[in-house]
């Protein structure tokens, strides 16, 4: 029997090997093995054989202990950076010589994943790494030469979208609105980019809902905004705020959204706002409506991918939200022709790959 280790510390790396698991459901004779550090609340019991819960950090030899019982021969490791249980297993199973495989979750910060926090000038790379873009790989080019990294798209993410246009086309007779919060918190071992994005959620979240509240009471309509936290949200009392004293109006229903299946979550939803979350791409993919917030200066910076996404729409002033008024409300908005995903052939590639050599 072939035994596969994923060690997962994030949130966007355990969305990542959820989908390869799913890739490889066929596949005989194979054992997945979850060593992950996140909450159990967090894992989806159907995609791993086995799974393990540890601590972010654990000594050298409890992970040698863990490579030599499950005789592994190949193992993937989340692709976040910012954990340390990812990296050093990384870096022990490439002293033991043991095959290692990552897929990022995302385009951000590609370098800074793989710097070791002594010394950020040296870079740890798994044997193999599946990256989203062309430009990742040409970043990656740039300092190593490494033949194994392939582009492979963000299949984590379409996942989303091919169950999405499975379900049934529900008839919206009310106005439903997304918001999709980021984490205020991320525990980091390694310093992000100077030219990283920064801003201040919660007052950009605030004129929002003022903006809706009387765009709400100007034309007489009830909207229901629903606010997707993060997973990460829940561990820290950082959180969105509403001031329901600021907002006394039966034209405006604002709740959290409990629903964790993304696919019938946005099936719910007539439009999708957020700033810098991965979700927003989602909603993009299954073809809604989808505006990132960039209000205020923090966003001028080079790494702001959110900039030059197709299809979503860049807000930078919040009076600019009246010329979208009628996407808003659902209103002479054009039949929608469904695109069929494409299957990502490299992806399959880099599952297969990983399949033979565990």
């Amino acid at each position: 029997m072939k035994i596969l280790l994923f060690i997962i510390g994030s949130v966007g790396s355990l969305n990542v090997a959820n989908t390869i698991v799913h890739n490889l459901k066929n596949k005989r004779n194979l054992k997945t093995v979850l060593i992950t550090s996140l909450n159990a609340r967090l894992i989806n019991n159907k995609f791993f054989s086995q799974i393990i819960y540890e601590k972010n950090k654990i000594s050298k030899s409890k992970i040698f202990k863990y490579l030599y019982n499950f005789k592994s021969k190949a193992i993937f490791v989340g692709s976040n950076g910012y954990y340390y249980l990812e990296r050093d297993f990384l870096i022990e199973a490439k002293k033991n010589q043991i095959l290692t495989f990552c897929m990022l979750d995302s385009w951000a910060h590609p370098i800074e994943r793989f710097q070791i926090v002594k010394n950020n000038k040296v870079l740890i790379l798994p044997d193999y790494l599946g990256v989203p873009f062309f430009e990742t790989k040409k970043t990656f080019s740039k300092i190593v030469n490494n033949k194994n990294i392939s582009v492979v798209g963000l299949p984590h993410l379409q996942e989303t979208a091919k169950k999405y246009f499975n379900y049934k086309q529900n008839k919206k007779n009310q106005i439903f609105i997304l918001y999709i919060s980021s984490p205020y918190e991320n525990p980091k071992p390694v310093k992000l980019s100077k030219q990283s994005i920064v801003y201040n959620q919660q007052k950009i979240f605030d004129m929002f809902l003022i903006f809706l509240y009387e765009f709400a009471n100007l034309n007489k309509i009830k909207l229901n905004i629903g606010i997707k936290n993060h997973p990460l949200e829940n561990e820290t009392k950082k959180k969105l705020k509403v001031n329901n004293k600021n907002f006394k109006s039966n034209r405006l229903l604002i709740f959290n959204e409990k629903i964790k299946n993304k696919s019938l979550l946005l099936k719910k939803y007539n439009v999708v706002f957020g700033i810098s979350s991965t979700m927003l791409l989602e909603s993009i993919y299954c073809q809604i409506p989808t505006f990132s917030l960039q209000i205020g200066s923090g966003f001028n910076r080079r790494d702001n991918y959110f900039k030059n996404i197709s299809k979503l729409i860049v807000i930078k002033k919040i009076n600019e939200l009246k010329k979208y008024t009628n996407i808003i409300i659902n209103k002479n908005q054009k039949q929608i022709n469904i695109k069929k995903i494409k299957e990502n052939l490299n992806f399959n590639k880099f599952c297969n790959n990983m399949y033979e050599k565990s």
